[in-house]
């Protein structure tokens, strides 16, 4: 499964 972590930081940059 993907990281938490890198979940996050895909948020971040769509939310950019």
């Amino acid at each position: 499964p993907i990281r938490l972590m890198d979940y996050f930081v895909r948020l971040t940059a769509i939310a950019r």
